[in-house]
């Protein structure tokens, strides 16, 4: 399973805690560190099941599972493209079904629009059910060694 390291920043009810990550090595070969860097990024705030019961201000090993973050990419990156170029489709059709040749493109745009509208509102809707699902969850699992670099984990 792959880690990540973070420092407690707020204890939840039911065992679980905020964490805030900690830039890692990765960073370094990010294709994306300059855009990141523009908005002063500074680590992610994720929720983690906090089953040893670390104190505020830990420096802890999170773990999670592989599969959740390509299926998390899956659905809030690829999906959305696949359900615009469906709509499209699915609207080009419609016009054509009409008989309203001359709306063909705006149709297929509208249904495009909407088809995105509403795929992310059943995200959203069922958001609780994916944080719940074992793949998509993080669990601090010890305690981190302090760093010996100058980075924002020695804060």
């Amino acid at each position: 399973m792959p880690e990540e390291i973070g420092r407690i920043v707020e204890l939840l009810p039911e065992g679980e805690a905020k964490v805030k990550l900690e830039r890692r090595e990765g960073c370094a070969s990010c294709g994306s560190k300059h855009t990141v860097n523009i908005f002063n990024y500074n680590g992610d705030v994720i929720t983690a099941d906090n089953p040893e019961g670390f104190t505020l201000g830990s420096l802890v090993t999170v773990e999670y599972d592989a599969s959740g973050r390509v299926k998390a990419s899956m659905i809030v990156f690829l999906f959305p493209v696949i359900i615009l170029i469906l709509g499209y489709f699915i609207g080009v059709l419609a016009a054509k079904l009409l008989g309203r040749g001359e709306t063909l493109e705006e149709l297929g745009v509208l249904f495009s629009l909407l088809s995105v509208i509403i795929y992310f509102g059943l995200v959203r809707i069922f958001g609780n059910y994916f944080k719940k699902r074992h793949e998509f969850k993080f669990e601090i699992t010890k305690k981190a060694a302090p760093c010996v670099c100058k980075s924002t984990c020695e804060k």
